[in-house]
């Protein structure tokens, strides 16, 4: 005999756990996901308000809750303060971007060896994570298109450059915000890059080596502070800027 899921028979269970799980108090959303793990089966009803923000994403990880989120491509975890990544990430088979930017209490092996199993990975954003290198752990993931290296000011790069050979299908590199004023030679070696992002740094002209790039189809360089040199590129009637795209015809160059 099926035991019959009050949840699913009586809308105002319905109404009552919908109140817990659209609070803003975590204590309230979490008794929610007591309340739907106790009575088994998940109202349909319910599916949207379980994983309408990332908080609640990762505790539908945590409550094993992974067939609402069979069919994501793409979970944002950012800025969470994780200090562990939930094991049932790796039954989400679709899963292609995953966003764990902010959350440097990640920087562990345990994280490292968790994502080396997740090979269908095409995106990663690891900003602030106080890396000074790539783990090698991820080097496993030889699907990764996208890696978001951002505000990770102690960076080696010349190493990073070189790690990063080992990931043939890396077509697009973040680098926003790590303090740069030169961008190391070394990232010649990572000729498969199409986009580089540059954003927020202290660049005070283009670096010399993007003429040394020549798949490069994307490059920003928004608000860099070095000096006021990038001041009016912003301006597309600029003749600064005209200059530099006539200069490189075949990469887009986002001043602002």
């Amino acid at each position: 005999m099926n035991t019959p899921n009050y949840l699913q028979d009586n809308p105002d269970y319905i109404k009552k756990v919908s109140q817990l799980l659209l609070s803003d108090n975590p204590e309230n959303i979490e008794l929610g996901f007591q309340i739907v793990k106790g009575a088994g089966t998940i109202p349909v009803k319910l599916y949207p308000i379980l994983t309408n923000n990332r908080y609640k994403v990762v505790k539908c990880l945590e409550y094993s809750f992974t067939d609402l989120l069979q069919s994501r491509k793409k979970i944002n975890l950012n800025y969470l303060r994780l200090k562990r990544l939930p094991l049932p990430l790796l039954q989400l088979k679709s899963l292609q971007h995953l966003g764990l930017a902010g959350n440097p209490q990640l920087n562990n092996p345990q994280t490292f060896e968790l994502l080396a199993q997740m090979p269908g990975l095409k995106a990663l954003d690891l900003y602030s994570w106080h890396l000074t290198e790539v783990p090698k752990a991820l080097l496993n993931l030889q699907h990764l298109q996208h890696l978001g290296l951002g505000a990770n000011p102690h960076l080696n790069l010349d190493l990073v450059f070189t790690q990063l050979r080992g990931l043939p299908q890396l077509e697009s590199l973040s680098l926003y915000n790590n303090k740069l004023k030169t961008l190391p030679p070394g990232i010649r070696v990572l000729d498969q890059l199409k986009k580089l992002d540059l954003s927020d740094n202290y660049f005070e002209g283009l670096p010399e080596v993007i003429h040394q790039m020549p798949r490069l189809k994307h490059l920003e360089l928004c608000d860099n502070r070095g000096t006021d040199y990038w001041d009016h590129f912003w301006d597309i009637d600029n003749e600064d800027a005209r200059k530099l795209q006539k200069e490189f015809p075949n990469i887009v160059i986002t001043f602002g």
